[in-house]
Formats: C-alpha cells, structure tokens, sequence
C-alpha cells in the first residue's frame, strides 16, 4: 500500500495526563512533567554523540523484521509506515528530501492499547545502530505532550519542548521524535511544532528535514470503532474515507488547517475483534504452559479441554457485550486482555500447579517435578455433576476449574457452589488418585 501524502489532519486515542502543581521550580520543570516516557536519546551518556545516531545499513529489512514480529494485528498501519519510510529515506531519497525542505511526519490514531505507542517503540530500536543498557534506541526522542492552565508553565514547556527537540536534530543526523497524546497540548504549544514539520520558513533554523516525526493522540478514536464496527471485514475497511475523517479532528483540536497541512500519512490502528483477541488468548495460553512446564516431569504438564479457550475469551473480552454478537469490537486492547488474563487465568493456574507439586513432592521437594498433569476444564455450576465438557456439556452456567487430570468430574454440591461464586475454582475436587512426584527427571514441556 503506498504511502499516502495528506494536507488535513489526524489523531489517535491514548491516556490523560494530570494537571502539574501550581508552582514548579524552573529547573525541575520537565522531570516533572507527567510523560509517557523519557526522553529515550540520552544527552548526558554521549549516545547521540559525533557520529550522529547512525541507522543500520539494513534498517529497511530490520524494521519490516521486527515491526512484523512484534506489532500484531495491524499490516495497514506496518504498510503505510515502512512504505514511507522507504520513498523517504531510500535511493534517491536525499533529492527527495531536499526537494520538499521538510520531515516525514505521522499521525497515528486508534483506541488505546492496538499498537501505536509499540510500533513506534519497536521501529526506533530496528533504525538505530546503537542502543543503551535498557535498550532504547539512541536516535530516538519521546516526549510527552501536556497543557498547562498557568501560563507561566506553559510557557516553560513551550520554550523547553523547542529546545529538546532542536538539540536532538542538531545532534543526530536522522533522528525520530515523536509527540504522545497530541490532543492534550494546548494551540500555543502547537504552534510550537507546526514550523519544524512544515517547509521551512526561517533559514537560521534547524534542518528539519532528515527527521521523522510521529504524532499520536487519541483523536478520532470513535470514529476508528465505528467504521471498524461497519465495516463487513478488516479488509474491506475504506481507508482513504477513515483517513480523511482522521486529518478533520486535527484540524477542530487545533483550531486551524496549519498542523494538518504538515501531516504526510494518516495511520489508523483498528481495535481488535473476537479473531484477533482470540489469537492472542491462545497465545497467552501457550506461554503460561511453557511457564509452568519446569514443574512437570516428562510427560505430563498443563492441559486444556477444547472449551476453555473459548469460554476463556468470552469472559476476557466480551462479558457484558452481547451487541451484535457477530462483530463485537473490544473496547481496550492487548495490555488490558494481559492483564485480566494475569489476574483470572495465570494467578490461579500457577497457584493450583504451586499447591500441587507441594502435596505431591513435599514442602521440601524443590527438586521433584509432577509426573501427573493439571487440566483446565469446563464445568457448570447449575447441577451437583457438572461434568467436563469441551463443547458447552449440560448447559447451564460454564466455569472453568483447575483440576488434576485424574479428577473425577462428578463435582459434590461444596464444589458446585464454590463454582457459582466465582469464574474460577483454584483447587479442584479431591483427585481420584494423588498426584504422583517424580524427582531428578528432566521437566515436561
């Protein structure tokens, strides 16, 4: 998909940001500022030093490698991105470049947790030669937009957020900067980067040109769920309508054409669906067993029936959403499903296997591994035998429980109503036969 060159503008949804204190020293003013991240070119640790923050000789293959490996979901925004990176910055890109006397610049827009801030933090780490000792990419300047009602501090920021930014281009010879939540920076401070983004006005400025800037907010967000929701299929989606519809928002947020006009390519990040949620279910699914694997002997390990994955969803991403049931869109995205996934499914799973290896192995038994396995399985909690059931069983309302294998699936009426009460049972049944140890033997997997 070519990279599409726009004259209005685009946002995206992300986070809000608290009021700074009435009266901050000047000197501590930016620590102070509520970012989502540091500034990730360090000045003081020379990263971005004389040799000008170089990018691979491979940068092209390493971002496509790395932006496909890790940015899941979303290959019409990965598209735009590396296909502009590529008319921008490949053979014949410095004529280019000098030609338009100005930066490639992103807006990049969707729900909160599909990706934005990930493939901006992915793609800096595949551009960049060097990196520090956390692994931030040495070209790479984040920083966190944020308004402020007193004027006195506005103004700090404006003047400080022109000084960051003018350092780093001087400093790296192609550098990335890029803006989070653009919708929370008041239109004096906009005012501040329309000039670097666009064709140059003033000659005793920096050289903006050899810089990429990417801009996200959450701008538009309702309008990527909607036509998300419309759309028969990801694919079928109208992008040049979504994107036209983006560039608008920017021109209202910042009440003129100025900001939009410097924008190159509108970058919309569609909210996940029941297929894709559903492939990063069975993939959290998958690490949680290998997880737990050094707790099983050779042969056994964690199981699951064929309708816990399912069930599994339904409860992370579509409780409470029966609206059209077909097509439901979820309205967070993946560090949210991690982190109920953390909370409902691993904590009980890995608290059963902990528990288990302890009544098999002994307090003491560090060194034994389970030679049974654990099962998660399909229960329902309307009768006193809810039996396991892949594919719904007997009806009625479904639970998961964290069982050994060995278990008998007729549950007596204590464990029925211990499954009423809640989604998940964290020990199951008493098991037909303990679960055996197995000691100096290499663990499951």
């Amino acid at each position: 998909m070519a990279a599409r060159v726009v004259r209005l503008a685009v946002v995206w949804p992300l986070l809000t940001c608290a009021q700074a204190p009435a009266l901050v020293p000047s000197e501590t003013l930016w620590q102070m500022l509520p970012t989502m991240h540091q500034a990730l070119c360090s000045f003081s640790s020379g990263l971005c030093a004389e040799d000008g923050c170089p990018w691979r000789a491979d940068w092209a293959a390493a971002a496509e490698d790395a932006l496909g490996a890790r940015v899941r979901h979303q290959p019409a925004a990965l598209h735009l991105v590396l296909d502009a990176l590529r008319l921008h910055y490949g053979e014949g890109g410095a004529s280019q470049r000098a030609a338009r006397a100005k930066p490639l610049v992103f807006s990049f827009h969707g729900p909160t947790g599909v990706g934005k801030s990930l493939l901006h933090e992915v793609l800096a780490r595949a551009l960049y030669e060097r990196a520090d000792a956390r692994g931030r990419a040495a070209g790479a300047l984040v920083i966190g937009a944020v308004g402020y009602r007193n004027a006195a501090l506005a103004l700090e920021y404006e003047e400080e957020l022109r000084a960051r930014i003018n350092q780093h281009v001087r400093r790296c010879a192609r550098p990335l900067i890029v803006v989070e939540e653009l919708q929370l920076m008041p239109p004096s401070a906009l005012r501040v980067l329309v000039p670097m983004l666009s064709r140059p006005t003033d000659s005793s400025a920096p050289d903006y040109s050899n810089a990429t800037f990417v801009l996200t907010s959450n701008l538009g967000g309702e309008a990527v769920i909607a036509r998300a929701y419309a759309a028969p299929s990801r694919e079928q989606l109208d992008l040049d309508a979504l994107q036209d519809e983006l560039l608008a928002t920017v021109d209202i947020a910042a009440g003129s054409t100025a900001l939009s006009a410097a924008v190159d390519v509108i970058v919309p990040f569609l909210p996940f669906g029941r297929a894709e949620l559903g492939a990063e279910a069975r993939a959290m699914l998958a690490q949680l067993r290998a997880d737990v694997a050094p707790a099983f002997a050779q042969g056994a390990g964690l199981e699951w029936d064929a309708g816990a994955g399912p069930l599994l969803l339904d409860k992370l991403a579509w409780e409470g959403d029966h609206e059209q049931a077909e097509r439901q869109l979820a309205r967070y995205g993946l560090q949210t499903l991690a982190t109920k996934f953390n909370m409902l499914v691993s904590g009980p799973v890995r608290r059963h296997v902990d528990a288990t290896l302890r009544r098999a192995c002994g307090e003491g038994g560090a060194s034994g591994r389970l030679a049974t396995s654990v099962c998660v399985v399909v229960v329902h909690a309307d009768s006193a035998d809810g039996a396991r059931g892949g594919d719904g069983g007997s009806g009625g309302l479904a639970r998961l429980a964290v069982v050994d294998c060995a278990t008998s699936m007729t549950l007596d009426a204590a464990s029925v109503a211990a499954l009423r009460g809640g989604w998940w049972m964290h020990v199951g049944p008493p098991a037909a036969e303990p679960p055996r140890c197995a000691r100096g033997e290499a663990s499951g997997t």
